[in-house]
């Protein structure tokens, strides 16, 4: 009988184990499948600009291949090119074009792209990782130690930002956004004065470059000095009238003394130039607001790039519900849709916005109900 029990026991083992293997082994051919075909399908897939499809293939192959720069780029192109799920695009854009960058080891352009990228889409732990990575392949450059030190402020580590600012600072080559940031933490700890200080001194060694009188209007403004602020911004305006940056501070300016007709016109001079500025677009927004004309929003962000809201929710979310205050629901609908396909998991979110739908039509329990979700 024991014989007979260990014989089974053995044979069940040996069972499983077969199991196992044919598992494993049906495992490796699908993955080795995927792989082996892979690129063909993707160059396919990008021929025709089926870019979801091309991505999924371009990833099958550089898991098997990581170090090929040039699919890693196409990788990267893909991405940006699609609105679904449009934070997952972007990450996996900005992760292979630091991918690029580390294989490309004197290429600084490659590396700044993939720092730029991060900043842009406020990756801010890929931004933190990439920036100290070429920090250390090119430790004196002033923008890589910008890029580390915004990266260590937002994400809370305040006093090693602030101490990579005040280095930065004291270089010829500090970035005017450097000064703004250092004064802008240096206030948040009480030290408007010192932040005064750091301004002062910027504009007086770069006479000649009017970002720093910029940097020093936005304080100002930021702040409640609105005619310190407006003689800096004039000053920067009689160095470079048509500068994105002059004109987006005036525009500021006049947003701050509620002139909303001259801010919407600056602004609108601002996107003539920098077309993807998303501050411009909200200056606008505001300032339509303050104008009661709601349905220029609506045309204005209603013809904007698809690629650009996707990138910028907040002024998505405003496209929606003006739309919905305007009672303007198919309109909203198609909005909505859309957003939702950029951030399916912004479920809150979307349920925020039916709620001021439910409001508009009178149906306030409905919205209540709506809103206990969110």
């Amino acid at each position: 009988m024991a014989v007979r029990r260990k014989t089974l026991v053995l044979t069940l083992c040996a069972v499983v184990l077969s199991g196992a293997i044919v598992a494993a082994a049906g495992g490796y051919w699908l993955l080795t499948r995927r792989g082996l075909g892979a690129l063909e399908r993707a160059e396919a897939a990008y021929a025709r600009g089926d870019w979801a499809e091309a991505k999924t293939n371009y990833g099958w192959y550089l898991a098997r291949h990581p170090d090929d720069v040039d699919r890693l780029e196409r990788y990267a192109e893909v991405s940006l090119k699609l609105l679904d799920d449009r934070p997952a695009a972007v990450r996996d854009a900005a992760r292979a074009y630091v991918s690029v960058a580390r294989l490309r080891e004197n290429d600084r352009a490659a590396a700044e792209r993939a720092a730029e990228t991060c900043e842009r889409h406020g990756l801010w732990g890929d931004l933190d990782y990439c920036a100290d990575l070429f920090l250390r392949r090119y430790p004196s450059d002033p923008s890589f130690q910008y890029w580390t030190a915004l990266a260590e402020q937002v994400l809370g580590r305040e006093n090693s930002a602030l101490a990579r600012y005040r280095r930065l600072s004291e270089t010829e080559s500090c970035p005017a956004k450097a000064v703004g940031a250092m004064a802008g933490l240096l206030r948040m700890q009480g030290l408007t004065e010192q932040a005064l200080s750091e301004l002062d001194k910027a504009v007086q060694r770069f006479p000649s470059d009017p970002a720093y009188l910029v940097e020093r209007a936005r304080f100002h403004l930021a702040d409640k000095r609105r005619p310190e602020a407006e003689r800096d911004v004039a000053a920067a305006a009689a160095l470079k009238p048509d500068d994105p940056e002059v004109l987006l501070a005036s525009a500021q300016c006049q947003a701050a003394n509620r002139q909303w007709k001259e801010a919407a016109t600056t602004a609108r001079k601002v996107l003539e130039s920098s077309p993807d500025s998303a501050e411009a677009y909200s200056l606008i927004v505001n300032a339509n607001f303050g104008l009661k004309v709601p349905e220029e929003t609506v045309a204005l962000l209603r013809d904007a790039d698809s690629y650009f809201l996707a990138d910028h929710p907040d002024l998505y979310s405003k496209l929606c519900e003006i739309q919905i205050g305007l009672g303007d629901y198919d309109g909203a609908d198609k909005s909505i849709a859309a957003f939702r396909s950029a951030y399916p998991n912004a479920t809150a979110h979307f349920d925020y916005l039916e709620a001021i739908r439910l409001t508009r039509q009178g149906k306030a329990a409905q919205a209540v109900a709506k809103l206990r979700t969110v």
